[in-house]
């Protein structure tokens, strides 16, 4: 996905941004905290901002007068469960690989459901579309995709849909978390966006320093198609290989401090000690590289992007007792509490 192609959607997601700011404002408590689940209200965002990519629609996930019987919740359902059942597919011992069980059975059922759905949403876009057909300069993502091949715009949907929502959703919250542990860089950074200036480098260097840190994937696996020998190993043809960029980018000969929340690595030039290309090119590249690389990695940079701009400009973030927990499963998800206190700026 080029940048280019992502232009169109700059204002309607910043308006997006604004009213999930608005949202936060309203649902905090007398402590300026949100009791309600951090991660869901972050997932609801998210989902308008996928909506808007990957069918040109809004959702209206987080209105307080939503219908009931929505496709929101349901959306929102089908990515939640989608994880768990991965979870006990693929990291719980299951018996599902010799025969079809009962969790496999369910998984199958939803999957299969929630591909429906997914195809009903896209074959409505597409018809609402070819209505009201954009001129070339303003057509986005899906109405290219489709274009080409309308099985590889429900393949984009179906990944935006299953893999981006919970994935960006966590990015978002450990970017902040870390922000909120470290109120110099937080300070820094809103110094930066109220600026105005168009150029944020700060921004996206806090946000590379989160993935480092707490990358949602923590590592990527491949298939090897040949033999290889890498540094005397001999590495077959048709093994498993995993890249375990989580253990990578905390190695000190790779990162130094590498504990320590230093976006500044990301922006000092080569003569510095702490300049981010002495690591090795392979130890913290998350979104993976090459032809199998995560095709929404645009999208989603520009959506971290706007979110967090909006919600520092707003709130003088803090961070109130333990540190906050991580769950590792088909990917890592921040756990509750999300002791955050949300001030106002």
């Amino acid at each position: 996905m080029q940048a280019k192609s992502l232009k169109p959607y700059a204002e309607p997601l910043d308006e997006i941004a604004q009213e999930a700011v608005a949202r936060m404002k309203s649902i905090r408590n007398e402590n300026n905290m949100i009791e309600n689940n951090l991660l869901d209200e972050f997932m609801s965002y998210v989902l308008e901002f996928t909506g808007i990519i990957a069918l040109g629609r809004r959702f209206y996930a987080f209105d307080p007068n939503l219908r009931e019987g929505s496709l929101t919740p349901i959306l929102l359902r089908n990515v939640q469960d989608f994880f768990a059942l991965s979870d006990k597919l693929d990291f719980q011992p299951n018996l599902w690989r010799y025969y079809p069980n009962k969790t496999f059975r369910t998984a199958m059922k939803f999957l299969e459901e929630a591909e429906k759905l997914n195809v009903k949403l896209l074959r409505t876009a597409m018809e609402e579309l070819k209505k009201n057909p954009k001129p070339e300069e303003k057509k986005g993502v899906l109405e290219k995709l489709a274009e080409i091949n309308e099985d590889v715009a429900l393949a984009f949907a179906d990944d935006m849909f299953f893999v981006g929502v919970d994935t960006l959703a966590n990015g978002m919250i450990s970017v902040l978390y870390l922000l909120a542990n470290n109120p110099d860089k937080q300070t820094k950074l809103r110094e930066e966006l109220m600026s105005k200036e168009s150029r944020r480098p700060y921004l996206r260097a806090c946000i590379k320093e989160a993935a480092r840190m707490r990358p949602v994937a923590f590592g990527n696996l491949r298939l090897t198609t040949t033999e290889y020998n890498i540094f005397g190993y001999e590495i077959p043809k048709d093994t498993m290989v995993l890249f375990c960029h989580e253990h990578m980018s905390l190695r000190e000969d790779q990162y130094p401090q590498p504990n320590q929340f230093i976006p500044e690595r990301w922006l000092v030039d080569k003569n510095h000690p702490l300049y981010h290309g002495n690591a090795h090119p392979a130890a913290a590249v998350h979104f993976g590289y090459g032809a199998r690389g995560c095709v929404g990695r645009k999208a989603a940079d520009m959506e971290m992007e706007i979110l967090i701009s909006r919600v520092i400009e707003n709130f003088r973030l803090e961070w109130r007792g333990k540190p906050m927990a991580v769950y590792q499963s088909v990917s890592n998800h921040n756990m509750a509490p999300y002791n955050f206190i949300f001030n106002d700026v």
